[in-house]
């Protein structure tokens, strides 16, 4: 998942270029505006990733941080087939409270995805629910973590084309980047986590999914 959503960003660019007879486009989706979208988050992405991890000195253990980005999931429901692997694309805001053993709590929402190809017929759509991080468990750098390491439950239910995909695992990601002498909610300048589990499906098969959450703290 190094690159964000290759497979969305070619659906948008064919819409975009007056080839989009094969791809169906949900009303609410501007193609424009996606393409945009995933190129911001790739910008992000590629800024966050750059950055070495958070000095072990430096981790605050007071105060609170907010991380605002992007998400992104991948559900493969026919590990045979390519055609129907489903890339979403969602905003994604973390506040890591780093008092005691830590939390790390928030959300992923503001959806869309995409199956399939422009040659074979695809289809963009917004996606309805959302993910809940850390509603019922999270931590910083106890345990078998790192110091600058967290990791959170995950949970909630997404519709997306008419199926619905429940999404129920743990994450674990990496604070990055060090602002000397800042204070507590300045130190870290963003973070990166990374997860693939199972995730159970309306007509009660499985599929595999990855899932990735990556943003920068303001300042």
């Amino acid at each position: 998942m190094r690159k964000i959503l290759a497979g969305l960003t070619m659906l948008c660019v064919a819409a975009c270029g007056g080839s989009s007879g094969n791809v169906s486009i949900g009303e609410e989706i501007d193609p424009d505006a996606v393409v945009a979208r995933l190129a911001e988050g790739q910008a992000v992405l590629d800024r966050v990733i750059a950055l070495p991890n958070t000095a072990f000195n430096a981790m605050p253990t007071t105060g609170s941080a907010t991380f605002e980005g992007f998400a992104q999931i991948n559900i493969d429901s026919d590990l045979s087939s390519n055609l129907d692997d489903i890339e979403v694309v969602g905003d994604s805001e973390l506040t890591a409270q780093f008092a005691g053993d830590g939390r790390v709590t928030g959300r992923i929402d503001n959806m869309i995805g995409a199956v399939g190809t422009p040659e074979a017929g695809g289809t963009i759509d917004t996606v309805d629910g959302e993910i809940l991080i850390g509603a019922d468990f999270s931590r910083i750098g106890t345990g078998a973590l790192r110091p600058n390491q967290w990791e959170a439950d995950y949970g909630g239910t997404i519709t997306f084309a008419g199926d619905s995909y429940t999404l129920d695992d743990s994450i674990v990601g990496d604070f990055r980047g060090t602002r000397p002498g800042a204070e507590p909610d300045r130190v870290i300048r963003g973070t990166d986590a990374v997860d693939i589990g199972l995730a159970s499906i309306g007509s009660g098969g499985a599929a595999v999914y990855g899932i990735r959450i990556f943003g920068e703290s303001g300042g």
